[in-house]
């Protein structure tokens, strides 16, 4: 899948967009499959434009595949109750030199609806320019265009979590409990399957390369350490993990 950066889109996206409130269109993207044959090749072709586009408004996400003739996809923040989200930096090991060089960044996001409707940015490796010191070039990257598109999917993941915030922390104040995969948070503390640790019990919360990472005290081995890939509403996870960690010190 080739990604590049657009301006235009669909009378069908735009009129969507309008009927559900989804205000300014900040960013759009043309998802081009990447058709590979000698001789379109030979004739300077290989990828043609489908119309397939990814929309990132103000207050929500459309992707309107007009390759297929279906309507556009709505994803209004406010309406989508799971995110998962990979951002992987990836290291190659040069020999002999035996160091690790900067190999490009994996990513994918995924945003659900309830009943399972499933919109997903990715899965692509983009070259960060500030990391990666030989650009790739030629029909099949584009890197600056593909970074974009993935820092879409990052934007809209942090807005879902914005909405989703306030009521999260509205229900741990009432004394429930949030899962979020193989982990669940309270008020008392945090539950990764191997019992409730308190809060002040814990001495490291962070995120690592894409996975995060939680210590006990007084104990060498994590207590949790898992990809953010297979934490469901990760953003939110991690903004509250670390707010009652704060407040327990």
């Amino acid at each position: 899948m080739k990604i590049v950066s657009v301006t235009d889109i669909s009378a069908e996206a735009r009129e969507a967009a309008q009927r559900h409130g989804l205000g300014e269109l900040e960013q759009a993207f043309a998802e081009i499959p990447i058709k590979i044959k000698l001789s379109t090749l030979l004739k300077g072709g290989g990828v043609k434009d489908v119309g397939n586009r990814l929309c990132l408004f103000r207050n929500g996400l459309i992707r309107h595949s007009a390759a297929d003739g279906t309507a556009p996809e709505v994803f209004r923040w406010d309406q989508i109750e799971t995110t998962y989200q990979l951002r992987e930096i990836r290291y190659h090991r040069q020999r002999p030199e035996r160091h690790y060089r900067y190999d490009g960044t994996r990513y994918q996001y995924r945003f659900i609806k309830p009943g399972g409707v499933e919109l997903r940015v990715g899965e692509g490796v983009f070259h960060d320019p500030t990391k990666f010191n030989k650009e790739k070039s030629g029909n099949l990257f584009n890197s600056h265009d593909e970074q974009q598109y993935a820092d879409a999917g990052q934007i809209a993941c942090e807005r879902v979590a914005q909405v989703q915030l306030p009521a999260a922390m509205r229900a741990l104040e009432a004394g429930g409990t949030l899962s979020f995969g193989k982990a669940s948070i309270s008020m008392a503390g945090v539950d990764t399957g191997k019992g409730m640790v308190p809060w002040q019990d814990l001495s490291e919360l962070q995120v690592k390369n894409g996975s995060v990472v939680i210590k006990k005290q007084g104990k060498f081995f994590s207590l949790f350490d898992q990809p953010a890939a297979a934490i469901p509403n990760f953003q939110v996870f991690v903004v509250l993990a670390s707010a009652m960690r704060r407040q327990s010190i």
